[in-house]
């Protein structure tokens, strides 16, 4: 797609983000991981309120990290945060963040595969009306797929 939208942002990495050894801990990785949705709808406009009126909650239903190299107190983390997947109607998505540090280098790569759930019904159901248009936008993984 030639209208897709590169999407990332920069963290630095902070003190209690590292284990014992002075590295990264790997739940960060998820944490800043599972972030990025919401950042990259709000950076692009969607109004999160719609989320809440409709009672829509988004789930994570399946979560991995693969640790490449280090990252330690005072480096930067880059989340580049891509579209693996996404069902038609946008009820259910796969994404998946490259975890860069400053130098380029790739430190990690995180996988998430989730869910829109009605919390009254708490059944898989499609998300807002514009959330599916704006995320089908966001740049897609050579390994895309509907799901």
């Amino acid at each position: 797609m030639s209208d897709e939208i590169a999407y990332s942002k920069t963290f630095p990495v902070l003190w209690s983000d590292l284990d014992p050894n002075g590295h990264m801990r790997g739940a960060r990785y998820l944490d800043y991981a599972g972030e990025m949705p919401f950042y990259f709808l709000v950076d692009n406009g969607f109004d999160m309120s719609s989320i809440v009126r409709e009672q829509i909650g988004p789930v994570t239903l399946n979560q991995s990290v693969k640790h490449l190299k280090e990252l330690r107190f005072g480096d930067e983390l880059t989340v580049q945060f891509r579209l693996r997947g996404l069902a038609p109607d946008g009820s259910r998505w796969a994404f998946r963040c490259h975890m860069m540090r400053r130098d380029g280098q790739e430190v990690a790569i995180v996988e998430l595969d989730g869910a829109f759930f009605g919390l009254r019904t708490r059944k898989m159901s499609p998300p807002p009306a514009g959330l599916p248009e704006l995320i089908r936008l966001l740049a897609r993984e050579s390994d895309f797929n509907e799901l």
